[in-house]
């Protein structure tokens, strides 16, 4: 009678762990097809490991990671970083692509710009004040005499000066007040 109830106790701990892997992978199995086809809609990008992304691998320079990340995927791919996956645009065209379409209006607040450009005039989510702002800065280049040949010369010649500036620190951090101050005081 002993060995019947240890047979049922044992059959009992097997069926039980055979419920919790089965209940396990099933779970894991759920999470890597929700992964998937989450990911579908995304750029390509690297894969990171579930609930932390991408993170483990990111250095204090994220702007070379990205920029590393960038020559294997390209100017446009998606990473995960925590449990939010984000696209980043890593090139000059592109950014200017994303920036100039009224589809790109709408980005989530939980990035990193409204950190930087808190109260910033150039990263506006409204359409309306961004069109107003816009409308102003045409205005104003317009009286300042954009577009005409003499003035052009002269902010190219500034625009190439401070982009041997900037190539000089070869990707560096540096403080842009100080070579950006003087080229945009030239100008007026």
């Amino acid at each position: 009678m002993l060995s019947l109830f240890s047979a049922i106790g044992n059959l009992a701990k097997i069926l039980y762990t055979t419920q919790v892997l089965i209940t396990g992978c099933a779970l894991l199995a759920a999470y890597f097809v929700t992964v998937l086809v989450k990911r579908r809609n995304f750029p390509p990008g690297p894969w990171g490991w579930p609930v932390i992304g991408y993170l483990p691998y990111m250095s204090q320079d994220a702007h070379l990671d990205f920029i590393r990340i960038g020559k294997k995927y390209g100017d446009v791919f998606s990473v995960t970083l925590g449990s939010n996956t984000v696209v980043v645009l890593n090139g000059p065209e592109v950014i200017k692509e994303a920036l100039n379409k009224v589809e790109f209006l709408g980005r989530p607040k939980d990035g990193a710009l409204p950190l930087f450009l808190a109260g910033s005039t150039f990263f506006v989510e409204d359409i309306h004040i961004w069109k107003e702002h816009r409308r102003f800065v045409v205005h104003s280049m317009k009286d300042l005499g954009l577009g005409r040949t003499k003035i052009e010369g002269d902010i190219l010649d500034e625009v190439h000066h401070f982009l041997d500036v900037l190539s000089s620190h070869q990707g560096r951090p540096m403080d842009l007040s100080v070579p950006l101050s003087p080229s945009i005081s030239n100008n007026i």
